[in-house]
């Protein structure tokens, strides 16, 4: 006998595993609970020990036995644990789902271990855990009483920050847990605690990307904050020392500056808010407007209370920016009034710039007072050169920078040998690139004056493309004005010949008249075209010759005839594309009219002979 394959096995574990949850009583009494219907006593809801995998399983399947929804699902579990009405839709589904697919990949053995564990949905991450805390804690459904610790590590701010981003549905806060769990971090500011978050997230990606795996495993074990991070903690030891150059202040500390604009959404709100009101008020404006024909009060109220309102929006909005520059600016204080090296470097700065203004008027005069000029400008072959009013040393001191500075020129500088000079002497080149404010505002300039060149040129383009879309639009509207005319025109002729022919035919009598005189095919045509067209008779052919034109108007108004009613083949033309198709079926027929006017001129002339007769043989029966 052959032995069985790995895949056959594998469906023989799976088959005995759900079989054993499907045969169970605890299913089979959730099922009569659950998926009961029809009026009578519900089966009591047997009582759950423990919630297990094998229970969230067992509630999958009756779920999809009752074709039920995972809400209804969410439902039955808080009957059976009253614990966690706190969960959500979403959680209660990724939960569920993950325990089927997890007991599809498990031998017989795992899965049935698997399915005796215990199933926590408040649980919290490992780093939480440890400190007693739990799910319930974090989004505020409990207190936490737990006291606090000295310090913390990396581990649990990580943790935190993790458990921020999977919870999107809730407001919380790592900053203030940092605070609730550690007294070191409670006597920090705001601002230098998220500095100080930012920082260690950066750092912990940082390390993950690293090819060595116990760089991040050393460094969540590590205190937070650290010694580096933490760069104002001793501020109000800290002084400015002339000797030494303090510590620069770190680009994380500073881009919080960015996040102070949280702190004004809720006068922000109170713009939006009155916004609303606004737009209200104006919509209620314009639906009262149509229904108060002469009372303008409660229209005069109404203007009045937006105005009001208007105005109060704008003084909010002023008092919110200042608020804000007040803000901006205490924070700017928090953070960077402590800092020494900001200080030393604005305060040199402002020395520097002073000492160059100064040194440069000094040169000028100085050269001033010389019988002759210095450098170039005292030799004729340099006349043509463009002069900026510079000194000459100051001149020197660009053109060699331009020279050997990083951004020399490619053809004709010599950065590669001046580094090359320096290195040989253990020296460090100070050259760094110039421009001149001259070439600065020419640059700034010519910038300025492309994009007016562009913009001028895109206007034209797009008023050009307006006129072109106007004078279009202009001719379809006078085109269309033209055929309404048209229209027009030929219905009012309609009317008046049939005036003129004695208006419409109500007996055979008037009927025959009208064929015996003159004309009689137009004024047939007339007749049938009147009764199409403005008494809706659909079922009138215009086309045909006046003996088939006479029998369809006679079948209409239901009167015998004796010849029989054929109809000829209509002709194939294109369709016209018009706002009325009543005239364009008028102009194919009149076409078709054209083709066959000998032959109803011939059968005019017989159908007259035919009348006479009947008329005669009429006067000759005797009267009853």
């Amino acid at each position: 006998m052959a032995s069985a394959s790995p895949r056959e096995c594998d469906n023989y574990c799976y088959s005995v595993t759900f079989t054993s949850l499907i045969d169970d009583k605890f299913y089979h009494d959730c099922k009569r609970h659950f998926l009961m219907v029809g009026k009578g006593r519900r089966p009591d809801l047997p009582i759950l020990q423990t919630l297990t995998q094998r229970v969230l399983i067992q509630l999958y399947f009756i779920k999809e036995e009752g074709n039920s929804s995972f809400r209804e699902l969410k439902l039955w579990l808080e009957k059976l644990d009253p614990n966690v009405c706190h969960l959500t839709e979403g959680r209660v589904k990724h939960k569920v789902t993950s325990a089927v697919q997890s007991c599809l990949k498990m031998t017989e053995e795992v899965a049935l271990h698997f399915l005796s564990e215990h199933v926590n949905f408040h649980a919290a991450p490992a780093a939480l855990a440890d400190l007693n805390l739990n799910r319930l804690h974090l989004t505020n459904i409990e207190p936490f009483t737990q006291p606090s610790l000295e310090f913390i590590t990396n581990r649990v701010v990580i943790a935190l920050e993790h458990f921020k981003s999977s919870e999107r549905n809730i407001s919380f806060s790592t900053v203030k847990w940092l605070k609730t769990l550690s007294t070191q971090c409670s006597q920090m500011s705001d601002s230098l605690l998220t500095s100080n978050v930012l920082t260690t997230i950066k750092k912990y990606k940082l390390l993950s990307k690293m090819k060595n795996a116990n760089e991040p495993v050393d460094f969540l074990k590590k205190q937070f904050p650290e010694e580096s991070n933490s760069i104002f903690a001793e501020s109000s030891e800290s002084s400015v020392n002339t000797t030494e150059m303090p510590e620069v202040i770190t680009p994380q500390s500073c881009s919080q500056c960015d996040k102070l604009e949280s702190k004004v959404k809720q006068e922000e709100c109170e713009i939006n808010r009155l916004v609303k009101e606004m737009k209200a008020l104006s919509a209620r404006e314009n639906i009262l407007r149509g229904e108060l024909d002469g009372n303008t009060t409660i229209l005069k109220e109404l203007q009045k209370e937006k105005q009001d309102l208007e105005v109060l929006a704008a003084e909010d909005k002023s008092l919110i920016s200042c608020l804000k520059k007040e803000k901006m600016l205490e924070h700017k204080r928090e953070v960077l009034a402590t800092d020494a090296a900001i200080e030393f470097l604005h305060s040199n700065a402002d020395f520097l710039i002073a000492l160059a203004d100064a040194t440069d008027a000094a040169i000028k005069k100085e050269e001033g007072l010389l019988d002759e000029k210095l450098g170039r400008d005292k030799s004729s072959t340099f006349s043509h050169f463009a002069s900026s009013g510079e000194t000459a040393a100051f001149r020197v001191i660009r053109t060699t920078s331009d020279v050997l500075g990083p951004r020399g020129d490619e053809k004709n500088g010599c950065r590669e040998d001046w580094l090359a000079y320096c290195d040989t002497h253990e020296i460090k080149s100070q050259f760094t690139t110039s421009k001149s404010p001259k070439a600065r505002r020419k640059l700034i300039d010519s910038a300025k004056k492309n994009g007016k060149k562009l913009k001028q040129k895109h206007k034209a383009k797009v008023k050009e493309t307006r006129e072109a879309v106007k004078r279009k639009i202009e001719q379809i509207e006078h085109d269309k004005a033209e055929k309404e005319l048209k229209d027009k025109d030929r219905q009012a002729a309609l009317l008046t010949d049939l005036l003129d022919q004695g208006g419409l035919c109500h007996s055979k009598e008037d009927l025959d008249s009208l064929m015996a005189g003159r004309q009689s095919l137009q004024k047939l045509k007339v007749e049938m075209r009147f009764r199409k067209y403005y008494m809706n008779a659909t079922d009138l052919r215009l086309t045909g010759k006046l003996s088939v034109l006479y029998a369809n108007l006679c079948s209409h108004m239901g009167f015998d005839y004796d010849t029989e009613i054929t109809q000829p083949p209509r002709k194939k033309s294109k369709t016209l594309v018009s706002e009325d198709s009543t005239f364009e079926e008028d102009e194919i027929d009149e076409e078709n009219d054209e083709m066959d006017e000998e032959d109803d001129e011939t059968d005019e002339e017989v159908y007259v002979e035919e009348d006479k007769k009947e008329e005669l043989e009429e006067g000759e029966r005797p009267d009853h």
